[in-house]
Parts: C-alpha cells; structure tokens; sequence
C-alpha cells in the first residue's frame, strides 16, 4: 500500500480481490510487483492461512527487527508489516496533541492486533467480545462482539442513556 495506491498482482483469485477491495479502496492491479511501481509506501499486507498468522508474523518480527519493522495480524489471516514507529496509536497520539487533548479524553474499540498500541493509548480502551485473549488482556474494558454492533451498544450507552464506564 502506498500513498497513490494498493497494488496486487492482477492474477490474484477473485475471492481474495473481492476481500481486500474493502480494506484497500483505491486497487491497481499490476503484472508483476517487481519492478515495485513508483509510489511512496507505507504498508505490505500479506495474507496467509488463519492458523499460520501468528507463526509468520512471529517470524517476520524476529528476521526483520533490526530494519525497524512490525508486523502485526489484522484479522482474517492477514498481517501488516509497517514501521515500527507508525501504527494507530501513534496517529491517535499525534491528533490528541493536536486538538489539545490527552488520552483521558479518547475511547477505542479494538478487535486486532494492529489495535494494540491504540487500546494501551485510550483511557477508554474497549477490546470486542470475539477478539483474541491478547487484545482482551491489554483493553480496559470489554466490548459486545463485532456481530452484536458492540461498538454502537457501547456508545448508546455512554452518550445516549448516560450509563458510566
């Protein structure tokens, strides 16, 4: 992923285009991705099988630790490898300080992975119901799962009926 686009081989299986189109809205579908084309990059996704996720990211941060990458599983068998310095919590960081806000004043809901840094961040940090073990461990608080929209269950209560944290 880079600033002008995503870039996937254009003889990836329709069902895989089909998935990541959501998570990567601006596609160019390329012959080859070496040469690597012309843009400025900040993410590779990578997708494997679900029960291998862990195993490659885990082998990915232990090879690449000295390049200042990460990589991180963001669900449904994919990882990110991304600087290290440039995840969620630090854009979440950059806003508060931005606004004039600390992280008494922000509220997450984190389901991945690539959440981990922002949940440790927020004050107000929600792991969903169907997030794995390590993203319950580091949240404040639990979430209904995604499938019950816990995010909106969460939020109506908060703000709409006034119910504390």
């Amino acid at each position: 992923a880079g600033k002008d686009s995503s870039y996937l081989p254009a003889a990836t299986p329709k069902k895989v285009k089909d998935l990541l189109s959501y998570y990567l809205p601006v596609l160019t579908y390329v012959d080859n991705l070496h040469p690597i084309p012309d843009d400025h990059f900040f993410k590779v996704t990578l997708l494997v099988r679900d029960d291998l996720t862990f195993k490659v990211r885990d082998d990915i941060n232990t090879l690449f630790a000295d390049y200042q990458l990460t990589a991180t599983s963001s669900g449904f068998g994919c990882i990110d490898v991304i600087p290290s310095h440039v995840h969620k919590g630090t854009g979440l960081d950059f806003l508060l300080n931005h606004w004039g806000y600390g992280p008494e004043n922000l509220m997450v809901f984190g389901d991945g992975g690539n959440d981990i840094e922002m949940l440790t961040l927020a004050k107000y940090s929600f792991a969903m119901a169907n997030a794995p073990q390590e993203i319950k461990a580091v949240a404040s608080y639990q979430a209904p799962s995604n499938q019950e929209n816990g995010v909106l269950q969460v939020l109506s209560n908060h703000f709409l009926k006034g119910i504390e944290l």
